[in-house]
C-alpha cells in the first residue's frame, strides 16, 4: 500500500533542495539564453563555428551556425504574419501550400502475441501525398509487411535484436522507404516549374548513441543516412519532427564558447524559453522558431557528415 500522506511529509522536509534546484536552474537557463545572444552580436559565424569546434573537439560542441546567421543578430526569427480571424490564417494557408506537394509516412506495428503458437508480427505503413492543386486529387495509401518467425527468431544475429526490435526496425526501414521513394518521384521539380515538395517524417533524424555503436544502432543510422543522402542529391527536403525535445546540442554549443556556462540540469527548450530580468524569452510567441542550426552532436560526425566534413542535418526549434 502507498501512504500519500507519508510521501506529502518526505516531500515537505526535502523542500528546500527542490526550491535550490529551481533557482540554480532558472538562473543556468538565463545566462545560458544571455551567453548565446551576447556571441551572435559579437563575431563573425565562421569565427565563432571555428571556436566552437575547437573547444568541442574532443567531445563535438553539439551544434554550429548556419549561413542564415550571416544577416541576424539574434537566434530568433519572429513569425510576422498576423491575421483578424481563422478565416484570414486559413487564407494565408492555402497560398503558401498552393501547388506544392507534400508527404507524409507514419507506421504502426503488430508484435506477436502470446497466444499464438507460431511467432508472426506485421507492419502497416500509411502515407499521404497532397499536391494542393486545384483538381484535388491526392494520394493516400497503406501498405502491410508480414514479419516471418525465421525474421523474429533469427533476427539479425546479435543480442541487441529482439523480437520487438525487429518489428521497430522494421516499421523504421519501410517509414523511410517510402519517403525516397516519394524523393524520387519528384526528382527534377525546378526543371519543371514546381515548387519545392516537402517531406515530413515523424520522428527525429538524428540517431543518437554513446559509447560503441551496436548493430542495431548501425542499422537505424544507415537507414536515417541514406533518405539524407538522397533528399541532397535530389534537392527534395525531408523535414523531421517531434512534439517535445530534450536535446542539448543549442546548450552544448553556447558551453563550448564559455567554460563558466552552467547548464548541466538544463536542455534547449528550457533555454530558449528562459525569461530574463526585463527580457522575454527568445521564443515566446506563436510561430517564432529559432534560425538553422548544423547538428554537430557527440558521436554522429562520422555518419551524418558529408565528403568534406560539413553535416548533413541541421535544425530548429518552432513555437
Amino acid at each position: 500500500m502507498f501512504y500519500q500522506d507519508h510521501l506529502a511529509k518526505a516531500l515537505q522536509e526535502q523542500q528546500h533542495d527542490f526550491v535550490h534546484f529551481c533557482q540554480i536552474w532558472r538562473e543556468d537557463a538565463r545566462d545560458c539564453a544571455r551567453r548565446l545572444q551576447d556571441a551572435l552580436a559579437s563575431g563573425v559565424v565562421a569565427d565563432i563555428n571555428n571556436a566552437a569546434l575547437a573547444s568541442g573537439e574532443r567531445k563535438g560542441p553539439g551544434a554550429l551556425l548556419s549561413a542564415e546567421f550571416e544577416n541576424l543578430v539574434s537566434a530568433l526569427v519572429p513569425f510576422k504574419e498576423r491575421w483578424r480571424s481563422h478565416e484570414e490564417s486559413r487564407r494565408w494557408a492555402i497560398e503558401v501550400l498552393r501547388d506544392r506537394t507534400t508527404f507524409a509516412a507514419d507506421g504502426s506495428q503488430f508484435l506477436p502475441g502470446r497466444d499464438v503458437s507460431l511467432p508472426t508480427a506485421a507492419v502497416q505503413i500509411a502515407f499521404f501525398e497532397n499536391p494542393h492543386a486545384s483538381a484535388g486529387v491526392y494520394r493516400k495509401e497503406a501498405r502491410l509487411f508480414v514479419v516471418t518467425p525465421r525474421e523474429l527468431l533469427e533476427g539479425y544475429g546479435d543480442a541487441h535484436w529482439t523480437a520487438e526490435s525487429v518489428v521497430g526496425f522494421r516499421r523504421f526501414e519501410e517509414e523511410t522507404r517510402a519517403l525516397a521513394e516519394f524523393i524520387e518521384m519528384q526528382r527534377g521539380w525546378g526543371a519543371r516549374g514546381e515548387k519545392a515538395p516537402i517531406g515530413f517524417f515523424d520522428g527525429t533524424l538524428l540517431i543518437s548513441y554513446s559509447g560503441s555503436r551496436n548493430p542495431l544502432q548501425t542499422k537505424y543510422i544507415e537507414a536515417v543516412v541514406k533518405l539524407v543522402r538522397l533528399s541532397r542529391e535530389a534537392q527534395v527536403p525531408v523535414v523531421g519532427f517531434i512534439d517535445q525535445s530534450y536535446a542539448r546540442d543549442i546548450v552544448n554549443f553556447v558551453c563550448s564558447l564559455s567554460t563558466s556556462v552552467g547548464g548541466s540540469s538544463i536542455y534547449d527548450a528550457q533555454m530558449l524559453r528562459a525569461k530574463g530580468e526585463g527580457s522575454d524569452p527568445l521564443i515566446n510567441s506563436w510561430g517564432d522558431r529559432t534560425a538553422f542550426f548544423l547538428c554537430a552532436r557527440e558521436g554522429l560526425k562520422d555518419a551524418f557528415s558529408d565528403e568534406h566534413g560539413e553535416p548533413l542535418v541541421g535544425f530548429i526549434y518552432l513555437q
